[in-house]
């Protein structure tokens, strides 16, 4: 049994390509040495990301993530705990919209209605596949 936090955030305007491979970078090393898992959204403007772990090491991890000066407006919009793992294969499974690279790594998907759905876990929560698609949903119109 895991704790899982999920928030959202705006990207800072002037975000590279460089910033979100380090900020990729710097996630899946934190996480796979901290028994941590989750999956990040990023579409050009906003953030919406799971970690699912110890609660300690969780918090101490979302503690250093608000500090990231990349982005503002951060948000909680759910936490749990004693929850059964949902991305036990992520180390950090992500999403990059607006991004054409093909990115190597099992992790990485497309950003769209369908390849979200096809990524998330059969068994994932049902609140959290809403959350996730909300997001996306929010981002794809926004964008048109």
């Amino acid at each position: 049994m895991v704790s899982r936090l999920i928030y959202v955030s705006t990207g800072r305007h002037d975000l590279q390509k460089t910033d979100i491979e380090d900020i990729l970078a710097c996630a899946n090393e934190r996480n796979s040495q901290n028994d941590v898992t989750g999956l990040l959204l990023y579409d050009g403007r906003g953030f919406i990301q799971m970690l699912e772990g110890p609660l300690d090491v969780v918090d101490e991890i979302f503690s250093s993530i608000a500090k990231d000066q990349r982005h503002s407006n951060i948000s909680v919009i759910l936490t749990q705990t004693d929850m059964p793992r949902q991305f036990g294969g992520w180390s950090l499974g992500y999403s990059l919209i607006n991004d054409l690279r093909l990115l190597d790594g099992e992790s990485w998907f497309p950003l769209t209605e369908r390849t979200l759905d096809m990524a998330l876990p059969d068994a994932l929560d049902p609140i959290i596949r809403a959350l996730f698609a909300s997001f996306q949903t929010v981002q794809a119109q926004a964008a048109d």
